[in-house]
Parts: C-alpha cells; sequence; structure tokens
C-alpha cells in the first residue's frame, strides 16, 4: 500500500472539499443498477389514479422507504377502486400491525384466509402477522443468535419459521444480513443484494445493505465510498451511511487519501462535531503510523488484524501474540485476540481478552462493544466451563455455571437444554422435560429444545405416546421434527417386524419390509438396521443390493460410514475398508478413522487366528514380526500382546507388557487398554502402581465414558480380589452415571452388596434395574435374572430370559447363561429354546475360532442353522467349552423324561471257591413330574460255595442257594433312597437299603451314604450256611448272613485340570446271625494325573492308598464267624492306569490296571475270652478290568465287562454281559467311561 504524495492544506472549507469530491479517489466501473437511479418521488394526491398496479407499487415503495403517510392516502385511493383489492389488504394489514393495532390486521388475515385460502399474498401476510404471535419470541430468539454470532443457526431458524420464502423484502434484506456472517456465503449475498436492489432500485436501505457488505473486508472499496458518500446526503439513512462511512474510514490503513476522505465526510455533517473530530485525528493517526511502521513488532500487529479479517485466525493468532508483547494493554491487539479465540471457539480464553480489552480501552465509544461481546463471551463461556464439569462428572458444578449463564442471556434457550441435557445425564428425565419446556418458551422452534423434548417423551411414555404428543405441536414445531418422527414411526415398525419374525409370521414382515422401503428413512443408521431386518428374515441378496443403492444414491460420508459398519457386520471386512477409504481424510470423522484403523488391524490381525490352528509357531513369529511392524502405534502393539494372550502364548505376551510403562503423556484410551491388559494378565502389583498414578493424575479431558470405564476397571479389580467395599465404591460411581455402562455399573453395585451381606438392598435395586429391560443389554439382561430368580422373582427372571431373543446383542454365551437361569427355575421348555438359540449362535461364530478368513461360500452359508432342528444342531454341533455345556444340559433336560430296562448274566468266583452267577434286572422309570426316577430292581442269585473247610476241627462244607433279590429306589439330582430284601431264598434274609447325599462345597464335591448292605464276599456272609452234623458244636444251626450298617463320607477336587483327589472315610457295624459283631473303619484317598485329557479319550495315572481296621478277626467258616475278611491293619499303596475312549459316539470302551503292594497285621482267630496272638503278612498284588458298550440301534445297547484281581487275601475273577433297551431315542453320545450294569447286592 502506497502513501499518497500529495496533502490537502487545513485551510479548505469542508464545503469546498465536498464539491471538490465530486469524482471518486479513484476511478472504478461502479454498478449503475444500483448508483444511477433517478429518485422516489411520491405523489401526494392519488385521487385521480385509475390504475391499481400503480397504486400498489406506490404502497411497495411507501412500506419500504417508511412513508406510513404515502401508505395511508394511497390505500384510501386503491380501496375505493377496489375495496377488496388482497393484495391492498394486505398492505393495510401490515401497516396497522407495525401500528400496534394487531388484532385489527389478524381480523384482515382471516378475512384474506376466507376469500383467498390458498393465495400467495394471504400466506405471506399470514407469515408476517406470526412475528406479532406465535413466532414472535422465535424471532427474537433468532435476531439474538446473529447479534451473538451464531449466523448459521439464526438462518435455519428463519428457513424453519418461513418455509415459503422471505413474505418481505425487509425480512429478505434482514436474511440477507444475517446470511453475510456466515463464511462462504459471501458470493450469494452479493447476488441477493444485487436482486433486492434490481427489483426495488432506490431503495436507501437496499443500497445501504449493498455497500456494506461489498465493503466487509475491504472498507476502501470505491464503490462502496461512492455510494456512502451519497446516500450519507439521503435524509432517511445519512445517519446510518455517514456511521458506515466513518466505520469503513476507521478500518482502513490510514493514508494521505483517506485523510482526504475524513475531510469530505466532516464536510456533509458540519453540526456534529463526530465527524470533525474524527478528521482531526486521522492527521494525528496519520502521523503516528508514519512513525509506527518503522517497528516491526506494529507490523506484526497489521498483519494479525489483516488475518483476522480474512479468517486465517491461527496466523493471526501468531502475529497477534508478537505484537501484544510490545503493546500488552493494546486494546484493539486485546480486542482481535479476543475475536480469534471466539471464532476458534473457546470462549473462556476470548471473555478473558475482551475484558483486558475494555479495561485499557480509553474510547468511550467503544465501552458497547465491549459490553456487547463480554455478555456474549460471558454466556457461552459458562456454557462451555459447565459443559466440562459435566463431561468430568462435576454435575453440581456444571449445574452452577449453566444457571450462571442464564443470568447473561435468560431469553436464550442453549443454557436451558445444557440443563436438559445435565439433568438426562443424571438420569432424571421429569427435570429435563422442564427445562425443555422453558428453552421452547423462549423460542418454540428451536431444533434443540424440540428435539430433546421429545426424545424424554420417548424415555419416559414410550414411541407412541410420545408420537402422539408430537403430532399436536404447532405445525412450525411439527416440520421441524418431521425427520425424527419419521425415524420413530420407522422404530415402531422395526419393532412389529421383530415381533412378526419372532412369531415366524413372514408374511407380516415381508409387508413390514415393503413399508419400510417405500418410505425409507433418511437416516443412513436406520437404513443399516432395515438392511439387518433383511437379513434376519432370510433376504440377504436384497439387503445387500438396497445398501448399495444406498451408498450410491446418497455418497456423504456418513452414509458411506453406515455401509462399511453394515458391510463388517456381515463378514465382508475387505469391502468395508474400501468404502471408508473412499471417504477423504478431511472429511473422515474419528470415529470413521477408527473403525477403519480397526478393520484394518483386525483383517491383519485375525488371519493370526486361522494360522494358529494350522501352525502355532508360524503365529508366534507372524505376531513378534507384526508387532515390529507396529512399533510406532502402541494401541497396535498392545492389541498384538491380547492376541498373543489369547493364543495360548501367555508367557511371552505377559513379557511383552511388562516391557511397557504407562506415562501421564499417554491419552486415556491408551491408559485404559494398557490397565485392561494388566488386568486380563492378573498383573495385579503392576495394576496397583497403575491405578495409583492414574489417580494422582489431572485429566481434563477425560469424557464421561472414559471415566465410567476407568471406574469400572477399578471396581472389577476390587472384587475380584474381595476388596468389597472399594468396588462398591466405584460401581457406585459409575452407576451415578447415566451413560451405556449405568447398567453394567449398577450390576456390579447388587453383586458387591450381596458379598458384603446387604441383601436388603439387593432386591428394591434389581427390581429398579428390571423397570428398564427394554435398555439392558443382553448381558445385563441375563445377569439380572440370574439376580431376580435367587430372590425369588422367577416371573421376570424368565421374562428376560425370554427377552433375550429380541436383543441386537444376544450372543451364544448370552443364550447359553439363560439356559442356566431357565434350568435352575426348572423352565425346562424355555432352557430348550435357549440351547436352541445359543447353538445357532455358535454355529454362526463359532466360540473355538475366529470368523475372519472365511471364504464367500462360508459366509453366504451362515443363516442355514436359524432354520435347522434342535437335534440337527445337536448332533452337528462344534467342539468347544459352550456346546459341550449346552448339550450337556440339554443331555439333563431329557433325562429327566428318559428311563430304560437293563438285564445281563454275572459270573464271579472268589478265592476259588465262592462262585456266583447272578441275572440282574433293573429299571428305571422316569417321573420328570416328581423331578426324579423310579428305580426296580430285580436280582436273581445261584450262589455255591464250593468245598471249603469248616475251622476247628477241620470239616469239609459245600452249600449252593438260590433266591431273588427285590429293590425299589428314588433317583433325583442330589440324593437317592432304595429300600430292598436280601435274595428271598436264602438261609438269611434281611431287609436293606440306603441314603446318598452329594452337593459340592466350593470346589470340592462330597458324597454321604448312610446304609445297610449284605456282606456279599462270601456264600457264608451272603446267604448264612448250616453247621455240619460232623461238627461237635451247634450241629445243624444256621449262621451267616452278614449285614454292614453304617455311614461312608467322600469327597473329590478336580476342575477339569490336569490332576485331581479323592477321599473317602468309612465306619460299618458288621452283624449277622450267630455272628460276632464286628466295626470296621476304612480310610481311602488318592491322585491321579491326566496324561490325555480329551473329550472322547482319556488315560491317567494314578497314587492310591487304603487303610482298612476290623475289630476283630471274624475271617474263618465256623460258628460266630462271618467268612469275610477284617484286618486288624491293612495298609495299601496302589499305582493304577486307566484307559477309555468313546468311537463315533455310538462305542465306549475302558481298560485298566494297577499294581499294588499291601501290609497286614491279623489277630489269630476270634475267641472269646482267650488272649490272642497276631501275625503280619502282605506282599505284591495287581488287577486288570475291561469294558465296552456298544449302541447297536436307536434304543438298544449292549456291553460286557470281565476283570480280575489277585493279592494276598483276595482273588476273585468276574464277567458280566448285559443289554439295555431305552425308552427313548437318546440323542447323547454313549456314556464314557463304560457304566456297566451293577448288582443290587454291591450297591453302594
Amino acid at each position: 500500500m502506497s502513501v499518497s504524495k500529495y496533502s490537502l492544506k487545513q485551510f479548505v472549507s469542508f464545503a469546498v472539499l465536498g464539491a471538490m469530491y465530486a469524482s471518486p479517489v479513484s476511478a472504478v466501473s461502479l454498478n449503475r443498477d444500483i448508483n444511477n437511479h433517478e429518485p422516489i418521488v411520491f405523489q401526494q394526491d392519488v385521487s385521480e389514479v385509475q390504475s391499481k398496479a400503480w397504486l400498489i407499487k406506490q404502497l411497495t415503495y411507501a412500506q419500504l422507504l417508511h412513508r406510513p403517510d404515502i401508505t395511508q392516502t394511497t390505500l384510501k385511493r386503491l380501496f375505493a377502486i377496489d375495496p377488496e383489492n388482497a393484495e391492498g389488504l394486505s398492505f393495510q394489514a401490515q401497516y396497522l400491525a407495525k401500528s400496534g393495532q394487531v388484532d385489527q390486521a389478524t381480523l384482515i388475515l382471516k378475512k384474506l384466509q376466507k376469500k383467498h385460502p390458498k393465495s400467495k399474498v394471504t400466506r405471506q401476510l399470514s407469515d408476517v402477522l406470526s412475528l406479532y404471535g406465535d413466532n414472535k419470541a422465535a424471532y427474537q430468539q433468532i435476531m439474538l443468535q446473529a447479534r451473538s454470532g451464531r449466523n448459521k443457526q439464526a438462518l435455519n431458524g428463519l428457513k424453519k419459521l418461513f418455509p415459503n420464502g422471505m413474505p418481505t423484502p425487509e425480512i429478505q434484506l434482514q436474511y440477507l444480513k444475517i446470511e453475510s456472517g456466515v463464511e462462504g456465503h459471501e458470493r450469494r449475498v452479493l447476488f441477493g443484494l444485487k436482486k433486492l436492489n434490481k427489483e426495488h432500485p432506490g431503495v436507501p436501505d437496499f443500497q445501504l445493505a449493498y455497500a456494506e457488505h461489498i465493503s466487509r473486508g475491504n472498507p476502501s472499496n470505491p464503490e462502496a465510498m461512492q455510494l456512502l458518500q451519497r446516500l450519507s446526503l439521503e435524509p432517511s439513512v445519512s445517519n446510518s451511511a455517514g456511521t458506515l462511512w466513518l466505520s469503513r474510514l476507521d478500518d482502513t490503513y490510514i493514508t494521505d487519501d483517506v485523510v482526504v476522505q475524513y475531510a469530505i465526510l466532516a464536510s456533509y455533517f458540519p453540526s456534529n462535531t463526530k465527524y470533525k473530530k474524527a478528521w482531526i485525528d486521522a492527521k494525528k493517526r496519520l502521523a503516528k503510523e508514519k512513525e509506527l511502521r518503522k517497528d516491526p513488532r506494529y507490523m506484526a500487529k497489521l498483519d494479525g488484524l489483516k488475518d483476522l479479517e480474512s479468517g486465517h485466525y491461527r496466523n493471526a493468532q501468531q502475529k497477534l501474540f508478537t505484537a501484544l508483547k510490545a503493546r500488552p494493554n493494546d486494546p484493539e491487539i486485546l480486542g482481535a485476540l479476543g475475536m480469534t479465540y471466539l471464532r476458534l471457539g473457546q470462549q473462556e480464553a476470548a471473555l478473558s481478552y475482551f475484558q483486558k480489552a475494555k479495561k485499557y480501552d480509553k474510547d468511550l465509544r467503544n465501552v458497547d462493544k465491549w459490553n456487547g461481546l463480554i455478555s456474549s463471551s460471558s454466556y457461552w463461556s459458562y456454557l462451555e466451563i459447565g459443559e466440562k464439569k459435566m463431561k468430568r462428572g462435576d454435575f453440581d458444578g456444571a449445574s452452577r455455571k449453566y444457571h450462571q449463564a442464564v443470568k447473561f442471556e435468560p431469553d436464550d434457550p442453549y443454557a436451558y437444554n445444557y440443563l436438559a441435557e445435565l439433568a438426562i445425564v443424571q438420569h432424571n428425565n421429569e427435570e429435563a422435560l422442564r427445562y425443555y419446556k422453558i428453552a421452547l418458551s423462549k423460542n418454540s422452534l428451536d431444533e434443540t429444545a424440540l428435539r430433546g423434548w421429545f426424545n424424554v417423551n420417548i424415555a419416559l411414555y414410550g414411541e407412541e405416546q410420545a408420537l402422539v404428543s408430537g403430532r399436536k405441536l404447532p405445525k412450525n414445531a411439527q416440520k421441524v421434527l418431521s425427520e425424527r418422527f419419521h425415524e420413530v414411526e420407522i422404530s415402531m415398525q422395526m419393532a412389529e417386524l421383530n415381533q412378526a419374525m419372532k412369531r415366524g409370521d413372514t408374511v407380516t414382515a415381508n409387508t413390514i419390509v415393503d413399508k419400510l422401503l417405500s418410505d425409507p428413512p433418511t437416516s443412513p443408521w436406520l437404513r443399516s438396521d432395515i438392511a439387518d431386518s433383511l437379513h434376519l428374515i432370510g433376504q440377504e441378496q436384497r439387503a445387500d443390493k438396497q445398501m448399495q443403492t444406498w451408498s450410491i444414491e446418497t455418497p456423504t460420508p456418513e452414509m458411506k460410514f453406515a455401509y462399511a459398519l453394515y458391510l463388517a457386520r456381515h463378514g465382508n471386512i475387505p469391502e468395508a475398508i474400501n468404502q471408508l477409504t473412499a471417504i477423504s481424510k478431511e472429511k473422515r470423522s474419528d470415529a470413521m478413522t477408527s473403525n477403519l484403523n480397526r478393520l484394518e488391524m483386525s483383517q491383519t490381525f485375525g488371519s493370526l487366528y486361522v494360522l494358529a490352528k494350522d501352525d502355532p509357531d508360524a503365529a508366534e513369529r507372524e505376531i513378534e514380526r507384526l508387532k515390529i511392524k507396529y512399533s510406532s502405534n502402541l494401541d497396535a502393539t498392545m492389541s498384538l500382546i491380547d492376541i498373543q494372550y489369547q493364543l495360548g502364548f501367555s508367557e511371552k505376551a505377559v513379557k511383552s507388557l511388562d516391557t511397557i510403562h504407562s506415562t501421564n503423556e499417554w491419552e486415556m484410551e491408551t491408559q485404559l487398554h494398557y490397565g485392561e491388559l494388566l488386568f486380563k494378565f492378573e498383573q495385579n502389583s503392576e495394576f496397583e502402581a497403575w491405578q495409583q498414578a492414574l489417580n494422582t493424575e489431572i485429566h481434563d479431558n477425560l469424557t464421561i465414558d472414559q471415566a465410567i470405564r476407568r471406574d469400572l476397571l477399578f471396581a472389577e479389580y476390587a472384587y475380584k480380589n474381595e476388596q468389597y467395599e472399594e468396588a462398591e465404591y466405584y460401581y457406585s460411581l459409575a452407576s451415578q452415571l447415566h451413560s451405556q455402562y449405568q447398567h453394567d455399573a449398577l450390576l456390579g453395585v447388587i453383586k458387591t452388596r450381596e458379598a458384603l451381606g446387604k441383601e436388603e438392598t439387593v432386591l428394591p435395586l434389581a427390581l429398579h434395574l428390571y423397570s428398564e429391560e427394554k435398555a439392558l443389554s443382553s448381558r445385563n439382561s441375563v445377569e439380572l435374572a440370574g439376580i431376580l430368580s435367587r430372590y425369588g422373582h422367577q416371573q421376570e427372571a424368565s421374562l428376560l430370559v425370554k427377552g433375550l431373543s429380541n436383543k441386537q446383542d444376544s450372543d451364544a454365551i448370552d443364550y447359553r447363561d439363560g439356559m442356566s437361569v431357565a434350568m435352575t427355575q426348572q423352565d425346562w421348555g424355555l432352557a430348550k429354546d435357549m440351547a436352541k438359540l445359543a447353538l445357532i449362535e455358535d454355529a454362526l461364530d463359532p466360540q473355538g475360532g475366529p470368523t475372519v478368513g472365511q471364504d464367500d461360500a462360508q459366509i453366504k452359508d451362515k443363516d442355514e442353522p436359524k432354520d435347522m432342528p434342535l437335534r440337527h444342531l445337536y448332533d452337528n454341533a462344534d467342539d468347544n467349552w459352550l456346546t459341550r455345556n449346552v448339550k450337556s444340559d440339554i443331555d439333563y433336560i431329557d433325562a429327566r423324561k428318559q428311563g430304560y430296562v437293563s438285564f445281563g448274566v454275572d459270573y464271579s468266583a472268589r478265592e476259588g471257591a465262592n462262585k456266583s452267577v447272578q441275572i440282574p434286572v433293573e429299571a428305571i422309570i422316569p417321573m420328570p413330574e416328581y423331578d426324579g426316577h423310579l428305580q426296580l430292581r430285580a436280582d436273581v442269585v445261584h450262589l455255591n460255595s464250593g468245598d471249603i473247610d469248616y475251622y476247628n476241627p477241620t470239616t469239609r462244607m459245600n452249600e449252593k442257594d438260590t433266591g431273588t433279590a427285590f429293590g425299589i429306589g428314588w433317583l433325583a439330582d442330589s440324593w437317592s433312597a432304595d429300600i430292598g430284601t436280601t435274595p428271598i431264598g436264602f438261609d438269611q434274609q434281611n431287609i436293606v437299603g440306603g441314603l446318598n447325599l452329594s452337593g459340592d462345597l466350593g470346589d470340592i464335591g462330597w458324597k454321604a451314604t448312610l446304609s445297610r448292605r449284605s456282606e456279599t464276599s462270601s456264600t457264608l456272609s451272603y446267604a448264612g450256611m448250616t453247621v455240619p452234623d460232623t461238627v461237635s458244636n451247634h450241629q445243624g444251626e444256621e449262621w451267616g448272613g452278614v449285614m454292614k450298617t453304617g455311614i461312608k463320607l467322600g469327597g473329590s477336587y478336580d476342575l477339569g485340570g490336569d490332576v485331581g483327589y479323592w477321599a473317602s472315610a468309612q465306619f460299618h457295624k458288621m452283624t449277622g446271625k450267630s455272628v460276632e459283631d464286628n466295626t470296621r473303619l476304612g480310610l481311602l484317598g488318592g491322585t491321579y494325573w491326566k496324561i490325555i485329557n480329551e473329550n472322547d479319550k482319556r488315560l491317567s495315572l494314578g497314587l492310591n492308598l487304603m487303610y482298612l481296621n476290623y475289630d476283630k478277626n471274624l475271617s474263618e467258616y465256623a460258628y460266630g464267624y462271618g467268612g469275610y475278611y477284617s484286618p486288624q491293619d491293612y495298609f495299601s499303596v496302589s499305582i493304577p492306569v486307566n484307559y477309555y475312549e468313546r468311537i463315533n459316539n455310538g462305542l465306549s470302551y475302558l481298560v485298566s490296571g494297577s499294581i499294588s503292594n499291601s501290609w497286614t497285621k491279623e489277630d489269630e482267630p476270634y475267641v472269646e475270652g482267650a488272649t490272642l496272638g497276631s501275625s503280619s503278612g502282605g506282599g505284591f498284588g495287581f488287577s486288570l478290568e475291561a469294558a465296552v458298550e456298544q449302541r447297536i440301534s436307536k434304543r438298544w445297547y449292549l456291553g460286557a465287562a470281565v476283570d480280575i484281581q489277585r493279592s494276598d487275601f483276595y482273588e476273585p475273577n468276574h464277567l458280566l454281559f448285559y443289554a439295555k433297551y431305552t425308552f427313548t431315542d437318546r440323542w447323547q453320545p454313549i456314556a464314557m467311561p463304560v457304566n456297566p450294569l451293577t448288582l443290587y447286592g454291591d450297591f453302594d
């Protein structure tokens, strides 16, 4: 910019200067339509005018030039010619409204609405008069928005207020003035102003607006200067034009030419000292300017102001800071910095600079300007601070700031909207509704308030009732919500669709889908939901095509984003990535970038699961390679460590994590990712150190979402480590915030209170959660169902489980856990429904492996399981922990109704003498209504003692007995009982029976048996014998038939790992006819190692210890003795090896062997009153056993078992053949290990 060489002599008078300024300073080509026109002259006397068009034109200009006198006379003449002229009535109504006679104006409108209901004139008048009635507050709010710089919102408000366009040229002018404040709309505003001036030439207001616009950013614009010079002489706008001219000169860089223009302006207003003073000040500024230009920091100020004006806010900020160092109290620099921060959306900083600018600005003329900026900035600053506090969870602080903001702008709805949002976060919908109503009282068309009001109504009263209430709003408000109404209508239709699909009503489902597609939503996310529904009803190709069509028709970033996520959900990861990469980087939101990174890493990392199945070593090498590749991306590195851990390389994963150390420079997302891995890897000391460091740091940008996730992580850690009070504290913190995690936190509160013994507070909280059933996630629903079931609310629990099928996020684990709840409540039908859904979900997404890498055929076949019967799903389920669990429960449910009849032939011979042949028959009758099975037994028993020696004197004996034992019993889950007889037909007959109880104590399984059974080890002990006639005493007397009555306690510990333990303690009293009473104590225990531990194959090696003690040695065959082995001390150590296998689910076999060594101590045979000696013995022993069972048809099974045992006192041989007929076709595989038919005499 050059400085003019000439100077103006001060003695030239203002009038002469005015005459000299007949031509512009610099020659330009001016817009002739705006500058060159004849002055508008009104005809005062219109009594002779006959042209209605001419009169209407004069009315138009009278209104635009603010001449009510002309309006009155012209209207009088027009109505004399045409009393019902519609345009004349419109002008009359506008005139009356401006003069305060709104009621009379409204009567005219009603008249026009009756005669010309569809007329453009009527519609425009209706819009104008609405500014004096229903839309008055809304219009005032729009003007407030415009004054505070929120021009886009103001424009949207005007468009919604006047959907048919601006009703008058004055309002059109106001619209263009507001639009001129929207960046990027400059040319549009310019064309609009030119059009306005062309349609209504010579209107000073329009010309002044044009001059103001073209001089904005270029205050020395020659065309604007010429217009302002002329308009300053126009009475109707002279003051405004002069003020604008002065303002533009003040904004123009001072030069000699500019000083001349100050002089001309002063000459136009000779009596106004303001302009004369401005001219004098301009000359001083010029002198000072020439001196200041020598200072580079001053030039920085000028450049900064220039950048601010052109919208380069960051550049302006840097240069203004440089200038501020030299002039810290310069109000112009301070104010410019305030404007810079205002434009950058940093209201707090802007407020601070405006306050400083006001403090140091000595020019009283600027006080109003600074006050306005301070007020506006204070308002937005308090809202900004309140929002930060709300995100940090400081709700009281946020509330205080929002209420402070209200004091600055009590008629603005935004603060009330913020207060409503705060109430929602605190889960107080009633309070939120109240604030939204206040906001709408300030501006009935505020979109945020309307949407908030409507959404809260949905939360409180449901979609249908909210829609009814919404339809009662004024028409303009309904227009604002029209799209939201459509969304809710679609949501309701989607709910109907889900119900139809649940019922299996495909006809209704298809009808609803067709209806949805006939009037589809504009929201990409609702479109995505519709496409998902098409998938659910089997129209996958139609869904894919529709989403593709929508993405082409509406190629917005958001539509592409929704399409990408849709593709990802349905397995097409590569195309999902293509859709996201097609969005230009500058248009990608954080969520888009995050999902793109996630999908790309998922595609890369997901292949690791597939690789690990085929080649674990290669997968491990690939993980290490990817760690190097992504070494600069900490989150990706931690994801790889997580995958490494999941694939079983846990030791290396932990070591890799140990090399990472958190710092306070990490983003909170990275911090949480790190903490989650420490928790998952059970690195307790590292977790506690990380937690302590995180608690001591200040996180200004911590979001509510992050704060809740942090607190939940702390809570889960505390709960896992039984620090229940701390867990309750963190769960309670998280539960206070209305977020997607609130229900997780509330469930955490419940389980910690249960652990702390605060049961009285659990049920009310659980029922509160139940009242929000629709908002619960599937996982929340399952957990809550379990809680309610425990507290006796079975109906509510069942409804929650049934509702899982309607929730979009339900997975196989949720259905499996829902099945557990149903089984606890003995709702077997619901349990089977859940089982089917669990197997379907597992078929679609197996627990044992990833879906990444599946080919197209696999993906297309994914929906097939939904149409399969449960039996097919059962037989073809993947083999993983979940399916095994589900199938086991299905087996349990089916077993309630399953029974069988089993029979066989059993042969055994003991000690080379005692032999038996038995024919056992067993019937198990299902009685599901009583939760158990009736057990019926009938065993035909043939005993042959063989040749045995009668003790002292030596006499040979040989007896045979035949009898039938009968028994009846009951089998339940945790107990069983039976009562029966020893074989009827034996010499000795007794009542037998037992009661068995079992359960779990923590991880230990236990069983207790109280019973009375026969001692079946010999013919004498089982059936009884007769004293031979050759014996001197008791000839012909019967004795024997020993009964053992007592208790047996057992325990086991086996969590499914490689090692298990067992133990048993037994005590029995032995009695028999003419047999000395005896007692038996047994202590047994052992451990075993599972060398092979597969679902269909098991090999184990064990170590067993056994100790027996009998009070008396009654092992001899003599009157008073029992004929059963009864050492006073017996201890043995054995090493058993067991192998069993199941082949093709229909054949099961076992092979078992053991070696042992024993040590015994026996008294001499018991003689009453005698002093007994004793002897020791023992030695090596072994046993062999084999069994097999084959399913030969749907209901028939055949089996066999054989075993031999050899030791110093016990040498039986045993062989069994049996068959079993089941009443139903059993689904489950054949039992493993084989469970042969047990003799009734061997129960317990």
